[in-house]
């Protein structure tokens, strides 16, 4: 019933959503950026290609969970 309480839940889930997605966004961008740099990012359309992009995005859900777990005590 408090608008103080769901004005600080709704700003609350907006963070941690935000919190959340943008590393899984930028690590994998970084994560391909960094292969191309050292030429080691494998030809499109191949499987090892495939398998370079689900890492990169796992990567980053492995950085952003714990970051959203934190913010909630």
């Amino acid at each position: 019933m408090s608008k103080v309480a769901a004005k600080e839940a709704i700003t609350n889930t907006l963070l941690s959503r935000m919190c959340y997605i943008v590393p899984i966004f930028y690590v994998n961008f970084f994560w391909g950026l960094g292969l191309k740099k050292m030429n080691l990012f494998p030809r499109h359309g191949t499987l090892p290609w495939l398998l370079v992009e689900v890492s990169g995005v796992a990567l980053g859900l492995y950085i952003a969970m714990p970051l959203n777990c934190a913010l909630y005590p």
